[in-house]
């Protein structure tokens, strides 16, 4: 008998396309970031001397800032079942509306009390919209190639930063306050453009052969694989496009109802009388006024459906608190930006009380995004490798932004307020840049939607909580340096709950072997 070798047997599996117009999604995200940045570092930019003609307190000015980054992280919250039911690309349009439009009504600004709308609930929600969607959708295009597509996303945090304090205050000295403000509202719409580019990743999803036997990926290019992606498109089209049971009855006796009269009409023209048949045809005509009252409930109906099926989505999100490792990622993350986003707002304030320029200020606020820019794409491009640790370059950006909370204030020195910003900018850089990364590292991508929304939530209670806090301490204390301590300790207390994280990991682990032993009992039984 013929000797033959036994062949392996292949399956196909769908894999994202780890390039292609994934880069795309990636420079649209670079966009929205970029763009969307802009707002939260240039806000004293642009209307610190507004606020301080108006003799505004340092709490309303918290408020006014605070409420944006809540809202933003509140919108973080619905910002993935809201793009499950409508779309990446709607959301983000709308988003990128919201956002220019802030600017252009904060331009006719007659109040600092008119900015909690115009900048605190518009900003906050177009900016919410954009970044969380970006940050959402980018990672889900790559595989091996996530963290250089994620060191691109997140350098536009760090472009925006750079270039728009520098930008903003040259507008601002152009044109004035309204005519800058105008100009910056402009260039917010760009982020329109970036929302095109975010195809639903079912379009460019590839098929590739898998062994069953030792389970690695087979030729990415392989012709038969790539033929199965477009069979695979076709039929995720057409999942796509069923239709809802209710509208399938209401639209179907709505047809039969028309056929019954259209046959009655067409009866008559042989042997009905006159009246018969003005009768049908008063019937027929009014028959589209019924089915556009039918299809007014039903959208209506729908519309109520997607509205509580967003909801269920949302509060399923936040059970995966229950998980130490959630928890600690969540408040971390909370304490981390409440803490180094309020320092950076009060930076052109506490500068400008010591005797410094506004340019100044805008100078270092640069030096800052130029140092978090290189930070940010060096943690991304080392993430790919097998050796870096993510975790340890967290702890280790913890522990910098935190001692340099505490410098700045006490220093008075132009060069080295630039130097304290800069080194300050790379520890920013090398937590907020691998933001997302951390979050898929500890808890897996299937974990990654419901995580970051706990914690965009939990981020927003603190920013309407410790952010105003921050500005009533600077009101009582009468000073800067006071209010940027309280922040650091906050960054402190981040750096302190990760260094419990292998506790979490621990228990997360016991409890999910507990939960095993107990499905098998059930099953044996």
């Amino acid at each position: 008998m013929e000797d033959r070798r036994r062949q392996p047997t292949v399956r196909l599996e769908s894999v994202p396309p780890d390039g292609g117009w994934g880069w795309l999604v990636t420079f649209g995200g670079f966009l929205n970031t970029a763009l969307s940045h802009m707002i939260g570092t240039c806000f004293a930019i642009v209307f610190s001397r507004f606020l301080i003609d108006l003799k505004t307190s340092s709490t309303v000015v918290a408020w006014i800032y605070n409420m944006q980054s809540s809202i933003f992280n509140v919108v973080g919250l619905i910002t993935g079942p809201l793009a499950e039911e409508f779309g990446w690309r709607k959301v983000t349009l709308i988003g990128s509306l919201f956002t220019a439009s802030s600017l252009i009504i904060s331009a006719f600004a007659p109040s600092a009390e008119f900015l909690f709308f115009s900048f605190g609930i518009l900003a906050g929600i177009g900016s919410g919209a954009t970044v969380c969607v970006s940050m959402l959708i980018v990672p889900r295009f790559f595989n091996k190639k996530r963290g250089r597509a994620n060191s691109i996303l997140m350098a536009g945090f760090s472009i925006g930063q750079m270039i728009g304090p520098p930008f903003t205050q040259y507008l601002q000295a152009t044109y004035g306050f309204i005519g800058g403000t105008l100009l910056v509202g402009a260039i917010l719409l760009h982020g329109c453009v970036a929302a095109f580019l975010f195809h639903p990743l079912e379009w460019h999803m590839k098929k590739v052969q898998i062994p069953a036997d030792n389970g690695h990926y087979a030729d990415e290019h392989d012709t038969d694989a790539n033929l199965c992606a477009g069979e695979n498109t076709d039929n995720l089209d057409k999942s796509s496009k069923l239709t809802n049971p209710q509208e399938d009855v209401l639209l179907k006796r709505a047809k039969e109802e028309i056929e019954v009269l259209d046959s009655k009409i067409s009866g008559c023209s042989s042997g009905c009388s006159e009246t018969e048949e003005t009768d049908a045809v008063v019937i027929i005509q009014d028959k589209p006024s019924q089915i556009r009252t039918t299809d007014a409930k039903f959208k209506s109906c729908r519309m109520c459906n997607i509205i509580v099926k967003v909801m269920h989505t949302t509060l399923s999100h936040l059970r995966i608190l229950r998980s130490p490792q959630a928890v600690i990622i969540a408040i971390g993350n909370t304490l981390l930006i409440n803490g180094y986003i309020n320092f950076i707002m009060m930076v052109p304030f506490a500068m400008q009380e010591t005797g410094h320029s506004l340019d100044a200020a805008a100078w270092c606020i640069s030096v800052s995004a130029i140092c978090n820019l290189v930070s940010r794409l060096l943690v991304n491009f080392l993430h790919d490798f097998p050796w870096f640790d993510t975790k340890v370059i967290y702890k280790i950006g913890l522990a910098v932004v935190a001692v340099c909370n505490f410098v700045f204030p006490v220093t008075r020195d132009l060069q080295w307020l630039m130097a304290i910003m800069g080194l300050w900018g790379c520890g920013v850089g090398a937590t907020m840049g691998v933001f997302s990364l951390i979050i898929i590292d500890v808890m897996g991508v299937e974990n990654m939607t419901a995580t970051f929304g706990a914690t965009c939530l939990l981020i927003a209670i603190g920013y309407i909580t410790l952010g105003p806090f921050m500005g009533y301490i600077r009101d009582l204390s009468a000073s800067y340096g006071v209010s940027m301590c309280f922040s650091a300790s906050l960054v402190s207390i981040s750096l302190v709950l990760w260094l419990l994280m292998p506790l979490a990991r621990a228990y997360d682990k016991r409890r999910e072997e507990r939960n095993q032993e107990e499905r098998s009992h059930l099953n044996i039984k």
